[in-house]
């Protein structure tokens, strides 16, 4: 475990910027207020979690995905975690999955999930698509 911690830890050295815009991603698909669903706790609690242990994190997410219907919330989750786990290409096509499921009214939430796969693809190595999904949030963000 104490392995796995320090690879994270430097792995994670570049990621300050978007560690910031996580938790944005988080607020947009769940913003706890004194109403909130439970759903809307438990992905805050899967995406810290996906930070710091992401193989759980993961775990968890896919079985709320599969067998509680966790829906966009927990295949959220599972993107971070494969992302936090190095798993890019992996991240970068599930945020892209779930932008595309996104209803024409939630621009704003499409803008950050492909900023976010930019991410994920520019840490995979794929440059072109990565200005390509960064184009998208720029102009998903102007809607």
């Amino acid at each position: 475990m104490f392995e796995h911690s320090v690879a994270m830890t430097s792995r994670n050295v570049s990621f300050a910027g978007f560690a910031a815009a996580l938790s944005f991603a988080a607020a947009a698909f769940a913003a706890p207020s004194v109403h909130a669903a439970p759903d809307d706790y438990r992905l805050t609690a899967c995406l810290e979690r996906a930070r710091i242990d992401p193989p759980a994190a993961r775990a968890a997410a896919e079985k709320w995905l599969a067998e509680e219907q966790g829906g966009d919330a927990a295949a959220l989750c599972v993107a971070m975690a494969a992302f936090h786990d190095g798993a890019f290409a992996d991240a970068a096509s599930r945020l892209e999955n779930i932008a595309a499921g996104l209803s024409a009214g939630q621009t704003a939430n499409a803008a950050r999930l492909a900023a976010f796969d930019g991410w994920a693809r520019l840490r995979a190595g794929d440059g072109a698509a990565a200005v390509r999904r960064y184009g998208l949030a720029l102009e998903k963000a102007t809607q």
